[in-house]
């Protein structure tokens, strides 16, 4: 595989306010927990040899300044639904660029490293529309696309499903993989070696 440099990554994060429900913390620390998550993420994409651009979609302007100095652009899309957020993304990022190479990452993966981001672009970068599962192989992570392939993403329940029946290639992601372990209940934290400021309990 050669290096293909040129991967724009699309972020889209739910308003902090309400961001990972399911974790069993108090709002300020469960809102703090989401944004460290997300500026992992962001971090590992940042260092990662083939993302040329990261594009951050929000729904509320008020958790702009938490990511800013990660990120290349910051959009503001205040609408609840995920999928949406995404194709407004889409949009915004193929009137500057059509024929450029797209993939979208959600915050909740604060395990992935630059490595492992380079490695599954370089897989996508063989296929006109692909994705990874999460590890329970029924949630997706990464979506991409290359030559302005359109996303049509389906994020949500059962989304690896709706993927892969829409055409998408599933990439040989290791189970291993950071870029596999989302973040959706503390016991998901739990499950590696979070430090640092991810640490809880």
């Amino acid at each position: 595989m050669t290096e293909h440099a040129d991967w724009t990554v699309l972020v889209p994060l739910k308003r902090l306010a309400d961001a990972k429900s399911r974790l069993e913390l108090p709002a300020v620390r469960r809102q703090q927990v989401a944004a460290d998550m997300a500026c992992a993420m962001l971090a590992a994409c940042r260092a990662a040899r083939r993302v040329r651009r990261i594009v951050v979609v929000l729904q509320d302007a008020a958790d702009a300044h938490r990511f800013a100095a990660l990120v290349d652009e910051v959009r503001l899309e205040g609408i609840p639904s995920l999928n949406l957020a995404i194709r407004r993304g889409e949009t915004a990022v193929r009137r500057r660029e059509q024929h450029g190479d797209l993939a979208v990452l959600p915050g909740d993966l604060p395990f992935v490293t630059s490595v492992e981001v380079d490695h599954a672009l370089a897989l996508a970068a063989g296929q006109p529309r692909s994705f990874v599962p999460d590890r329970r192989g029924t949630g997706t992570s990464l979506l991409a696309t290359t030559a302005g392939v359109p996303l049509n993403p389906a994020y949500g329940p059962d989304s690896a499903r709706r993927h892969r029946s829409s055409g998408a290639v599933v990439l040989p992601v290791a189970m291993g993989s950071g870029l596999r372990h989302d973040v959706d209940v503390l016991a998901d934290l739990r499950a590696r070696d979070a430090v640092g400021s991810l640490r809880v309990g």
